[in-house]
């Protein structure tokens, strides 16, 4: 993997000086480039913006967790309920992933949206089970 074109000839000069042609050692007069790998691609945030997605992500986390555990406490568990709190889990942890990269600073900011979008989706999805798991409690209380 080569960062750019300078790398690509410069790793050719070395490869082909190894071979015991005795040269100068690949270009002449060509300077070593060296990239840490430890930066983010896009830059630092604001710590505003920093606050806020910490703020974000801990609201999601948080509401992802209480609808596990609603769906899970209450009195009578049923399959139904378990496969939607599944789906909510599985939806949630590519978004975690996405988070992830976005913070390490992997992702361009512009995804910073999308990362948004989503969260929003699954704390509504987190809603509607909720909802769905009350509803049905109230139905089953009544019969």
């Amino acid at each position: 993997f080569f960062l750019c074109e300078a790398d690509r000839v410069e790793a050719s000069g070395a490869m082909s000086n190894r071979g015991g042609g005795g040269g100068s050692g690949g270009m002449a007069g060509h300077a070593s480039v060296y990239i840490d790998e430890t930066l983010p691609l896009f830059g630092e945030d604001s710590r505003r913006s920093r606050a806020a997605d910490i703020l974000f992500g801990a609201v999601a986390i948080i509401t992802v967790t209480v609808t596990i555990v609603v769906c899970f406490t209450r009195k009578r568990i049923d399959e139904l309920d378990s496969f939607f709190t599944l789906g909510v889990v599985l939806i949630t942890l590519p978004q975690l992933v996405l988070l992830k990269w976005f913070r390490n600073g992997d992702l361009h900011p512009k995804f910073r949206y999308l990362i948004a979008f989503m969260t929003v989706s699954i704390m509504l999805l987190c809603g509607i089970a909720m909802v769905f798991f009350i509803r049905r409690d109230k139905r089953d209380d009544c019969l």
